[in-house]
């Protein structure tokens, strides 16, 4: 049987289309549907699903996909087949689809870095060597991102400004740099109080019913019982207090 040298890839973008991508010789035995990939789309790297492979030649020149994120499917053929469905009810993009199923960490969710366009180790790129044709800003700049390795485009954006931004387009047309989409995990941490109960609960909220007595139950006092309820707890039930005689209470006297 012949491998697949295609891939239908969807991105999280609101074209109604998936783009389609050349496998590359080291995929082709081990890239399936349902798994994430890196992917050059125009001036960037960006994140796509695999949705279907094939070997249906397209009429166009097709680029080649740069690395796969999954060593398996993060999304089964059921789950393709539905987000699939799902765009053409909904009329939304499949990666739409896609992006709105899979759970946090495994969306589509990425952060964008620059890096140098064939950087490898502490060699500049061959567009570096003269650098006579930059000037003072983009020297700069691409000085910060050869010590770093990669720079985060935002954190690049409030260290440079608008004019920064400008020079990043350019170096990036002008294929110095590139930028490149890595995953990101972003889950709030839900925080959730919770209340220990003592071993002496069941006293407490009896002795604060005796308080309470005859008068109408605040909110917390409700919550207290409401909590006992939760954790299967039983109020003991006590005899009622014996009374003391206050001072306007007039003891009866028995007749004789």
């Amino acid at each position: 049987m012949p491998r697949n040298m295609y891939a239908d890839i969807a991105l999280p973008t609101p074209v109604r289309q998936v783009f389609t991508y050349l496998i590359p010789e080291g995929l082709r035995d081990s890239l399936t549907p349902g798994m994430r990939v890196w992917i050059p789309l125009r001036d960037q790297m960006a994140i796509g699903m695999v949705t279907e492979c094939h070997n249906r030649k397209p009429a166009f020149e097709v680029r080649e996909i740069v690395r796969s994120l999954d060593s398996e499917p993060v999304m089964p053929p059921d789950l393709i087949d539905l987000t699939r469905w799902i765009s053409q009810f909904y009329y939304c993009s499949h990666g739409e689809a896609v992006q709105a199923s899979l759970p946090a960490g495994l969306n589509f969710v990425a952060e964008v870095y620059l890096k140098l366009a064939g950087h490898d180790g502490d060699a500049p790129p061959e567009g570096m060597k003269g650098e006579n044709n930059f000037s003072k800003e983009e020297l700069e700049i691409l000085g910060e991102v050869q010590a770093r390795g990669r720079y985060h485009h935002k954190e690049a954006l409030k260290r440079w400004g608008d004019a920064g931004e400008r020079i990043i387009k350019s170096l990036v047309r002008r294929g110095i740099l590139q930028q490149w989409q890595e995953p990101e995990l972003r889950v709030k941490r839900k925080m959730v109080t919770v209340f220990d109960r003592p071993d002496d609960f069941n006293i407490r909220l009896q002795s604060a019913e005796e308080v309470l007595e005859g008068r109408k139950k605040p909110v917390w006092f409700q919550a207290l019982e409401a909590i006992g309820r939760r954790v299967g707890l039983r109020r003991p039930r006590f005899p009622p207090p014996r009374r003391s005689p206050t001072w306007n209470t007039i003891p009866r006297r028995s007749p004789c």
